[in-house]
């Protein structure tokens, strides 16, 4: 009877337990739930990574009689404090920690590599600032140079064109003074040379024509000058070109020429066609003959 007594004591007892402990956390969650709210309101500063510790039930041995839970009347709600808003505190950034690794040797090589093509650049960069600043200068001498000689070629072309003006003036006076001393010279010259004694052909008788058979000399009298005509001359080299151009007169029927000079004279002519009358054309044994007709 005992035994059953005490296994029915413990049994009661398992349950009054879970109940006290039942309670226990409900009264807990109760009160953090009050010290949460307050703890809202007011300003609190937490440390940096401090991790919650949990509540650890307290583990009670002793009789369960002596711990039953006692209805306490809750606590009126405390008054809330207005809390003045704080400034926030501006955010200063954290320097960055660098942390250096140490490079490959392919990476070293391609940096050195970048660096020396960076140096080889930079002295062609100057290289060539230098030499677009010699040329610049040279330019300008050039430019100088050319600008100077542009002067100086139209100061000798000014100078030039003053002397070639003054030459056309010294040729014309040269040439006035030249016609002034041609007239000057003739006339010193008609003073000076001796007049010639000029001899007159007198006649008081008519000369009268008659027939000459024997050879003719023919003169011409022109400006107080007597010239032989050589007129036979002229007519026997007349004679030759006709003779010459016979077959050129059977096709066209007029011809105008001129023979000379001989001895300062010439002679126009004209040889033309003519027809051959019946008693020529009788004598000659038939048609088709011509006859050569020359007037000077």
């Amino acid at each position: 009877m005992s035994r059953r007594t005490a296994q029915g004591e413990t049994g009661f007892g398992s349950d009054s337990f879970l109940d006290i402990v039942a309670n226990i956390v409900g009264i807990l969650i109760i009160l953090i739930v009050i010290a949460g709210i307050k703890m809202s309101q007011a300003p609190v500063t937490v440390a940096e990574n401090q991790e919650a510790v949990p509540v650890q039930p307290e583990i009670i041995d002793q009789d369960l009689k002596a711990f039953l839970p006692k209805i306490v009347p809750e606590p009126p709600p405390s008054p809330v404090l207005a809390l003045e808003p704080q400034e926030p505190k501006p955010f200063v950034p954290q320097k960055p920690k660098i942390i250096y690794q140490q490079p490959s040797q392919e990476l070293l090589d391609e940096v050195q590599k970048v660096e020396q093509e960076l140096a080889q650049l930079d002295q062609a960069m100057q290289s060539r600032k230098a030499g677009a600043a010699e040329i610049n200068i040279r330019k300008q001498e050039v430019s100088g140079k050319v600008l100077s000689m542009v002067s100086q070629v139209n100061q000798k072309s000014d100078q030039l064109e003053q002397e070639y003006r003054q030459l056309l003036s010294l040729v014309d006076t040269t040439k006035e003074t030249k016609e002034r001393l041609e007239r000057v010279v003739s006339q010193a010259r008609k003073v000076s040379e001796p007049q010639e004694q000029i001899k007159e052909l007198k006649h008081r008788l008519t000369p009268v024509s008659q027939l000459v058979t024997d050879k003719e000399w023919h003169f011409l009298l022109s400006e107080n000058r007597v010239s032989y005509v050589p007129i036979n001359e002229l007519l026997m080299e007349l004679k030759d070109q006709v003779m010459k151009r016979g077959s050129w007169l059977a096709k066209y029927r007029e011809h105008h020429g001129k023979v000379g000079p001989y001895r300062g004279y010439t002679m126009d002519y004209i040889v033309e066609r003519q027809a051959l009358s019946a008693l020529d054309q009788l004598s000659n044994g038939g048609s088709g003959g011509f006859r050569v007709g020359v007037s000077t």
